[in-house]
């Protein structure tokens, strides 16, 4: 971890990437105030910028063309996520069905959803051209087991971290009950930060996308996010000058997770080096507006941002990932400046020259492309100051190369999950992938029901019009044509001798006409589905267990040694997803506690979730907020409070973590019992001896914060006490009636949990 005050102190700032990246060519004649050591020392600037703008360029090209050219593969898992809902046209006909909608208005709004050629099927015209709505009594639907099969997966790993209190919770390699401290300070403040930027739902988002593009990469926003507001006003009664008071609202990490198709990272090393930070750089591209970048506090170059026939070219030639992604994107038509006259119509697509420049005022809804760029320098080495160990460097770059901000990070930029991906390779096939084929299949056998449905009512009726007068075929046409005609009553008057003259039968004046339609048809359809269902959660490697349902089978169904099988396999698979999703929660860990180190601003105030002796505070050099209760058994030496404060120096610790977390977090009732079991070895007089006043006491404490029963005990010895123990009976007996209080306290507390019966009425 370096040190930001390090840095500084050996040059290597902020301030001095921003004189780089600002940097001109100068000369003597051109600015005379300038000495011969000024211009050659601001020409050298030059020099390192126009380097690192041509390597940053060279490498981001090269990245978005590999990505643009391969976007059909994460672009598919789009499409199939958002497969084509009814609800589109749905809305506004049950608007229409309610009279909340007269037709002409339901058709507008169809129209408005669907297209006008979309909406046929639904919308007849009349002679005057005028709408009518015509519904069809079947419309085709899609399956999307897309969506089903990760979001079954990813519902078994959002209810194993969701709920976790803390979110992330640090464990400190060292037993010592300070280190503890500080461990439980830093998951307390962490915490509070995760509930200020919305890290619960930001990650299960990281998993839901490593599901569906095999790996999703969460990337710092900045180095450090903080949020004032003002608490005050002053004016000052001589100068008249306005004095604000502030107080800070939030501050911690905000973190982003772009779409798969716009990262990118140093193909030399496995993605997987991102947690660690063993990479020579990384990083993600959008694009955005010009006038996000214009109006920035903070950012320089803004006026020298270019664009450049690369991306020209890219709208063109990927137009349809930019139909997909960027729909609003300006075409490379409206880069022409208004006050260009030399490149207008063809010529202007043609004419590479007159294709490069700057963005203009007018041009604030132009596409711009936006990259973050982080790499691993070593400052020295760079002309960054003369820190001489590596140390990771955001880049903010707009247009293809212009840099418009830089800074020196604390730690490392990303933390990536991936979901079963082989790392020799750069594109890998993802769980949604897998899960695509079926829901192909599945919409197919769909489709193939409906036509089956339509098929059996689709009747024809043959009306004999030489046996039938004009009058009466009309009437017949139009019972017939009714949207009522099955329900209303229809009579005929027919002549016997005109019949007999025309050889007609009675039954066959009127013909129904209807396609033959296999019976068995429904049920085959259905058992295809039932089949495919099955075909795909075995390849997916997935079960019925997964979502509650029985599996179902003859000959006297599952045994129960199945069923544990069954059982066991799907928590493995559900432990491979975790397992994943671990390692990344490790390393967000790190790079947050690094971050709050380096970063936070002022002291650390927060409630610690167990409580600890007043000694135990004072040499983990945390201060203590609240009421001292000093007439307790300690003395001074016992503590009510629970808020200490602190500076980030406090935490300095080597932490563990990759702990077990999710499902997997130790439980503190659990650990509870494990020491009162160890209190009936610990009475031995000889072993009671060797373990002393101290570590007793210690242990009794722990129980007692574990429980979480709301009372705490703060056992210490005194200044001046023997830290011994005599054989004693009182001292053995004491501890075996505070062993079963505790037993009794635990079972009342694990019986409130428990959900309670619902009182049975009476008889």
């Amino acid at each position: 971890m370096p040190s930001l005050k390090i840095l500084k102190q050996m040059g290597s700032t902020d301030d001095v990437l921003r004189q780089i990246f600002t940097a001109k060519p100068v000369s003597v004649e051109t600015s005379p105030s300038l000495s011969g050591d000024e211009a050659t020392h601001l020409n050298g600037l030059v020099k390192i910028r126009e380097k690192w703008e041509q390597k940053i360029q060279s490498r981001l090209t090269q990245h978005m063309d590999f990505s643009l050219k391969n976007h059909h593969i994460y672009s598919a898992v789009d499409v199939a996520w958002d497969s084509p809902p009814v609800t589109k046209n749905l809305v506004p006909l049950l608007l229409y069905a309610q009279g909340r909608l007269d037709q002409k208005q339901c058709v507008k709004s169809l129209e408005s959803c669907l297209g006008k050629e979309g909406c046929a099927k639904f919308v007849k015209r009349d002679a005057k051209g005028e709408g009518i709505i015509d519904i069809p009594k079947f419309v085709e639907t899609h399956m999307n087991l897309v969506r089903s099969f990760v979001t079954r997966r990813l519902a078994a790993q959002s209810a194993k971290y969701s709920n976790l209190y803390p979110f992330y919770k640090y464990e400190p390699r060292s037993t010592q009950p300070d280190d503890k401290l500080k461990a439980d300070v830093l998951s307390q403040r962490v915490d509070q930060m995760a509930d200020d930027y919305g890290y619960r739902n930001h990650d299960i988002q990281v998993l839901r996308n490593a599901l569906l593009y095999a790996y999703s990469i969460d990337f710092i926003a900045s180095k450090w996010d903080i949020q004032y507001s003002v608490t005050g006003v002053k004016i000052d009664g001589d100068t008249k000058i306005r004095q604000t008071e502030t107080s800070v609202d939030r501050e911690g990490l905000q973190w982003v997770t772009p779409h798969p198709l716009r990262t990118f990272w140093d193909n030399a090393s496995p993605i997987s080096a991102i947690n660690t930070g063993d990479m020579d750089y990384v990083g993600y591209w959008d694009i955005v507006p010009y006038r996000n970048l214009k109006y920035v506090n903070g950012f320089y170059n803004q006026n020298d941002i270019t664009y450049g026939e690369t991306l020209m070219n890219w709208l063109s030639s990927y137009a349809e990932f930019f139909n997909l992604y960027y729909s609003k994107t300006i075409r490379h038509e409206q880069f022409v400046t208004e006050t260009d006259e030399s490149t207008t119509g063809q010529a202007a697509d043609n004419d590479r020259a007159g294709n490069i420049g700057r963005y203009a005022g007018h041009m604030d809804d132009a596409g711009c492309i936006i990259a973050t760029y982080f790499e691993k320098v070593i400052p020295a080495d760079e002309g960054f100051g003369d820190y001489p160990e590596p140390v990771w460097v955001r880049f903010l770059v707009a247009g293809e190369k212009t840099v418009i901000h830089a800074e020196f990070l604390p730690s490392t930029p990303a933390a990536y999950c991936g979901y079963n991906i082989k790392e020799d390779r750069q594109v890998n096939i993802s769980f949604a992938h897998e899960v695509m084929p079926f829901q192909d299949q599945m919409s197919n056998l769909t489709t193939q029901m409906l036509d089956l449905a339509k098929r059996s009512q689709f009747v024809i009726y043959q009306i004999d019009e030489d046996f039938f007068d004009e009058e009466q075929v009309e009437s017949i046409r139009s019972k017939i044509n009714s949207k009522n005609w099955d329900m209303t009553p229809m009579s005929i008057s027919v002549s016997r001798s005109k019949m007999q003259d025309l050889g007609v039968q009675t039954e066959k004046a009127v013909q129904i006409i209807q396609p033959q339609v296999d019976p068995n048809g429904f049920q085959i359809v259905f058992q295809s589905m039932t089949n495919m269902i099955q075909l795909a959660e075995r390849v997916t490697a997935m079960s019925a267990n997964e979502v509650g349902q029985p599996i179902v089978r003859g000959n006297g169904g599952v045994t129960a040694t199945e069923a544990d099988q069954i059982g066991q396999a799907t928590n493995n698979v559900h432990g491979m997803v975790s397992d994943a999703f671990d390692e990344f929660r490790a390393a967000k860990k790190r790079i947050i506690y690094e971050s709050i180190v380096e970063c936070h601003r002022g002291d650390l105030v927060v409630p610690v979730l167990s409580r600890y002796p007043k000694s135990v505070i004072e040499r983990a050099k945390f201060s203590i907020i609240g009421d001292e209760d000093e007439d307790r058994v300690g003395g001074d030496r016992t503590v009510s409070g629970v808020t200490v404060m602190g500076t980030p120096e406090n935490i300095r610790h080597n932490y563990i973590f990759t702990s077990r977390d999710g499902s997997e977090r130790s439980n503190n009732i659990n650990a509870a019992n494990a020491l009162i079991a160890l209190f009936g070895v610990i009475k031995d007089p000889m072993i009671l001896e060797a373990v002393g006043k101290e570590k007793l006491f210690e242990m009794l404490n722990a129980v007692f914060r574990m429980m979480d029963a709301g009372v705490d005990l703060n056992l210490e010895v005194q200044p001046g006490e023997e830290g011994f123990i005599n054989q004693s009976d009182e001292i053995i007996g004491a501890i075996e009636k505070l062993s079963q209080l505790v037993q009794v306290n635990q079972q009342e507390i694990q019986a409130l949990k428990q959900p309670q019966a619902e009182p049975q009425p009476a008889a």
